[in-house]
Order: structure tokens, then C-alpha cells, then sequence
């Protein structure tokens, strides 16, 4: 699914939003970032979410979503476990998980201004924690950690492009259209 109208938001989110959607879509932890066309959950009803609810206990059947997404709420519980095992639960055999947050060694600052953080992660704990629950992991860019369950071809080296060139977006979603 390419998503044609997307609020204004972070360009890395917005990269990560277009080239893994496809199908019916969940986005744990909405916050401020409100998808269009996506369910967006939240436990802050102040956030405006499409279903007020606590993502350690999602309120689906299991199987649910093709494309489940968490921007910057990995870290915001201290039992990551069982995010990830409730994403995994509402994600379709086919499904695509998406799980982003910040490297606390690169961003320290990210990490003491928010006191609702409860678990530390730099790349070494994120990729020991992920990749053996079946996730590819890289960094989009300097300070931003992602983990993917269903990996497309050229993950790394878009995210490599994407570090030098953050900007172009539209041409590098062009590049990933016409290649992948």
C-alpha cells in the first residue's frame, strides 16, 4: 500500500511508513502520529487515538494486521517482551513489524528528558533483543534504531542512503518502487 496523503511528520518515519505498509494497518503507541487509514492506538485518549487501550494487552484477535507499526514505544514499558509478543500475535502470517526507537548511547539526551522511558536501548541491546525473535536490525541513520520482521530487499543500503541524503525522500521511495 503506498500511502498518498501522509500528515506532516519525521522523515524517517514517513520512509519507514511508506516502504513497509501494505494491507490493514496498526500503529501501536500513536502518540502524536496519527496514520491515515491506519488503526492508531493508544493508551493517552488526550493523544485522540482511533482505540483508547494498553499495548501489553492488545484488543484484537490475533492475526489482525499485515502491517503492524511502534515508533518510539519499545522503550516506554519495561517488559519489551511483551510488546513485541503482542505485535507478533496481531500481525498476519504474512504480516510486516515494524518496531523504531532511538540509540540511547547516540541520543542520550532523547532518554533523560523523558521520564516515562523505561528501557535502555543502544544497537548492541536492540539487536540482541530482536534479532533472535526473527527481526533484521539496522540503524536508518545515526541515533535511530529499526527493527523489521519481514526485511525487502535493499533495507541496509537505503538506510545508508537515507543517512547522507535524508532530504530527497521522494526519490529514494521513486528508487524503491521501481526496484524492489
Amino acid at each position: 500500500m503506498y500511502l498518498k496523503k501522509l500528515p506532516k511528520m519525521d522523515d524517517r518515519k514517513e520512509f519507514l511508513i511508506r516502504r513497509y505498509s501494505y494491507g490493514k494497518i496498526l500503529n501501536v503507541g500513536c502518540g502524536e502520529l496519527y496514520i491515515p487509514g491506519a488503526v492508531n492506538l493508544d493508551i493517552d485518549p488526550r493523544c485522540k487515538p482511533d482505540i483508547v487501550a494498553d499495548f501489553h494487552h492488545l484488543p484484537f484477535n490475533g492475526s489482525s494486521f499485515d502491517t503492524v507499526f511502534a515508533f518510539d514505544v519499545i522503550e516506554h514499558t519495561d517488559k519489551p517482551e511483551i510488546l513485541v509478543n503482542e505485535m507478533k500475535r496481531m500481525s498476519r502470517p504474512s504480516g510486516v513489524i515494524v518496531i523504531e526507537c532511538d540509540d540511547f548511547d547516540v541520543q542520550h539526551q532523547n532518554w533523560e528528558a523523558d521520564f516515562t522511558h523505561k528501557t535502555y536501548f543502544n544497537f548492541k541491546i536492540f539487536k540482541n533483543f530482536l534479532e533472535p525473535k526473527g527481526f533484521s536490525v539496522f540503524s536508518l541513520y545515526r541515533g535511530v534504531l529499526v527493527a523489521v520482521n519481514k526485511p525487502k530487499k535493499f533495507d541496509k543500503e537505503l538506510s545508508l542512503l537515507y543517512a547522507i541524503y535524508k532530504r530527497p525522500l521522494k526519490i529514494l521511495l521513486k528508487f524503491i518502487k521501481k526496484f524492489t
